[in-house]
């Protein structure tokens, strides 16, 4: 007999059936929408020519998977989208089930739905990011795995079997993005200040499975990890951005922004629950032990990126950085407030309008002027073989790059990163400028790791691609430049 929607059985496999019919829409609809591949989708093509230990200045997870994906599907769209949304998918099953061990199953579900709520989760995650993408999954794989020991610690009974998945988790987030150490370090610090969770954790049970999961993650994180050291201007190549040295204080007022930015539907949304739940009961004990542990993981988090960024003089900050934040704090705001018995359909309703607005949005970022999806790359390598011939390197954005290698496979290209002076060596390379990125031939042979002021210009010039369903075109400089060796 089929559950009623009204029970927990229902609203799980609701919530499961809502989350698959979701994310394979998405996939339909990036293979219907098709056009160009955006930055972030183009890069994962330039960047993951085969099975490496490091691919640039990203970690190397999603390129794993990406690479068994191209194997199983080709290098194509589908290979690209199914990647980013089964991640995605995961991520809310994630979120859901790390919930469902504290909060009644209507809770659990209103929390994993209100990360739809914050932006760079609900837009930019569908449009753009790839390895922040692992990354929100790799977050809520870990607080499953950190909230199931922490829940049978408390009831006595946590074992090697807890310890085996945390260590797992750990490795696996570990091996996705930088910032998601911050979900790690701001979960224990958190619970060192609970009562409950603190004589749990610093008791000989607590710390020998801690122990053993930390061993667990280095065990599996070591070598990925000294390749890294070993190839340090490669892993470090992405760190310009971030303006370090740019004033003690300066990168402040971007993570206060960036916060805002992240929690302001997810806080208003809370707040209107909290409204008209006046009166409700409060959570039982464990619920409101786990809210506590969470909200004050995330207000540490907050804390750590603060204290990261004036320690570092961070002059920019993104937005997306701080996502490790806002997976603690959408949930935790929202279900800490959903106490009425309609609360959990509101939320769920909100997220099902924010996603079709999602839907409708990308349908129309295809189709806007100038739209990077729009541009037409097919012309692009018969231009490039009217330039030099196919045994010439060519160095480019990523952008340009993985478009480029879309329709020449065969062709040498590589991403403007420090590597390519090492990987193509003395000779002519042929430099692509997209726009104005970058601004100068100059700039480009020292973003690809040549010396300031070597290389000597043969030969340059420009052309334009143009857009599919638009007159406006695309500008491009070109200059074949004869590169001396690389230094070693």
């Amino acid at each position: 007999m089929t559950p009623h929607l009204g029970s927990d059985r229902g609203w799980t496999r609701g919530f499961l059936l809502a989350v698959a019919v979701y994310f394979a829409t998405q996939v339909a609809l990036r293979l219907w929408l098709g056009g160009a591949y955006e930055t972030d989708e183009a890069e994962m093509v330039a960047m993951t020519p085969g099975w490496q230990l490091v691919y640039g200045p990203q970690l190397p997870l999603y390129n794993w998977i990406q690479f068994a994906l191209f194997e199983v599907f080709g290098r194509e769209l589908f290979a690209l989208s199914v990647l980013k949304q089964l991640l995605l998918a995961a991520t809310g099953v994630f979120a859901f089930l790390a919930f469902r061990l504290w909060l009644p199953v209507r809770v659990a579900v209103a929390g994993a739905v209100a990360m739809m709520l914050v932006p760079d989760i609900a837009w930019e995650a569908e449009r753009a990011t790839t390895h922040s993408n692992i990354m929100l999954a790799a977050c809520l794989a870990l607080l499953w795995a950190a909230g199931r020991l922490a829940r049978h610690a408390l009831q006595g009974r946590a074992g090697v079997v807890d310890a085996l998945v945390l260590g797992l988790a750990l490795a696996f987030g570990g091996l996705s993005k930088y910032n998601f150490w911050l979900v790690p370090v701001a979960l224990l610090l958190a619970g060192l200040t609970l009562s409950q969770l603190r004589a749990r954790i610093l008791s000989p049970r607590g710390l020998g499975t801690l122990a053993l999961a930390l061993l667990v993650a280095v065990s599996l994180l070591w070598l990925p990890f000294a390749r890294l050291l070993a190839e340090a201007q490669v892993a470090l190549s992405s760190t310009a951005k971030l303006r370090v040295g740019g004033g003690r204080f300066a990168g402040l007022p971007d993570v206060a922004s960036g916060l805002v930015t992240l929690l302001i539907l997810p806080a208003l949304v809370a707040l209107g629950l909290r409204l008209a739940g006046r009166g409700a009961a409060a959570p039982a004990p464990d619920a409101a032990l786990f809210l506590r542990w969470l909200t004050r993981a995330a207000v540490i988090a907050a804390v750590l990126v603060a204290v990261g960024v004036v320690a570092a003089s961070m002059g920019t900050v993104t937005s997306r950085w701080m996502l490790p934040v806002a997976v603690l704090a959408a949930p935790a705001l929202v279900m800490a407030a959903a106490r009425g018995p309609r609360a959990p359909a509101v939320v769920a309703g909100l997220a099902a309008l924010v996603a079709v607005l999602v839907m409708a949005g990308l349908s129309y970022d295809r189709w806007k002027d100038e739209a990077r999806r729009d541009v037409d790359f097919r012309t692009l390598p018969a231009i490039v073989e009217g330039i030099v011939p196919p045994n010439v390197p060519v160095a480019v954005e990523f952008y340009a790059a993985g478009n480029l290698l879309r329709w020449a496979p065969e062709r040498r290209v590589k991403p403007l990163l420090p590597f390519v002076a090492r990987d193509f060596g003395a000779g002519p390379v042929l430099f692509l400028l997209r726009e104005d990125t970058p601004r100068d031939v100059a700039t480009a042979i020292t973003q690809a790791g040549w010396p300031e002021g070597a290389g000597r210009i043969l030969s340059e010039g420009s052309f334009a691609l143009p857009y599919l369903s638009q007159s406006a075109t695309m500008p491009f400089r070109w200059a074949l430049v004869e590169m001396p060796e690389a230094l070693k």
